[in-house]
């Protein structure tokens, strides 16, 4: 069984911290209302989600939001609750560290559908961050790196990066080089197989020269696979 997600709510009215309380619970959340800023900022560590309502006060809740951003909190999720028609500080909200504003009005029912979106948005953007292992190596896709076991890291191209993450994807069965074309320079685009050949060669001179005793691509049967376990 997963472990539950953890959400802090920071929502100054009773009737609807109560409410938005009930609705997360039964969507399967752990949920802890609260309504001070102080007490948000010392339990936000400990959640993954925070729903934050500006009625707690506009500048308590920006200067909340900057403070978790540098603190503890640098990697849980924000979710800003503007009062209705406060797009300016939908902005202000956005640039303190906010991840989304949900706009108010909103009908019962709609904010555990808005929670998981976020939420599971989020656990993707930083799995990628994090990188995928490919065998010594660490491919971090968003910054387009490869690092290897002392952290040096090899700086690729968009096209190289895109190599390493269909091949990655592929695993452990090679790509046609018609595939690799297909797919990353698009149909019709006029370029040929000594374009991509040349980018692997390339790709593989990066690789080489931090560790020349581990090829990463290996040519396979027309394609290219990835040369690990």
């Amino acid at each position: 069984m997963s472990t539950p997600r953890r959400l802090l709510l920071a929502v100054a009215t009773a009737p609807l911290r109560e409410a938005l309380a009930g609705e997360v619970v039964r969507a399967g959340w752990l949920a802890t209302p609260l309504a001070n800023a102080e007490a948000v900022a010392a339990a936000a560590p400990d959640h993954d989600l925070l729903l934050l309502d500006a009625d707690l006060g506009e500048a308590a809740a920006l200067e909340l939001c900057r403070s978790l951003r540098a603190s503890g909190f640098a990697r849980g999720i924000i979710l800003m609750l503007p009062a209705p028609r406060a797009t300016a500080l939908g902005r202000a909200a956005l640039e303190a560290g906010a991840d989304e504003c949900l706009s108010r009005p909103f009908r019962a029912g709609h904010l555990s559908p808005r929670l998981e979106a976020v939420f599971t948005r989020r656990a993707g953007e930083q799995a990628r961050e994090a990188g995928v292992a490919l065998g010594s190596w660490t491919f971090r896709l968003s910054a387009k790196q490869l690092m290897d076991a002392s952290g040096r890291a090899v700086r690729l191209t968009e096209k190289e990066a895109a190599l390493l993450h269909h091949l990655h994807r592929a695993h452990p069965a090679p790509v046609a080089r018609e595939t690799l074309l297909a797919d990353i320079w698009g149909y019709g685009s006029g370029i040929d197989t000594h374009t991509l050949q040349t980018h692997i060669y390339r790709l593989r001179r990066k690789i080489a020269a931090s560790n020349p005793d581990a090829p990463l691509i290996l040519s396979d049967d027309g394609g290219y696979r990835l040369g690990m376990g």
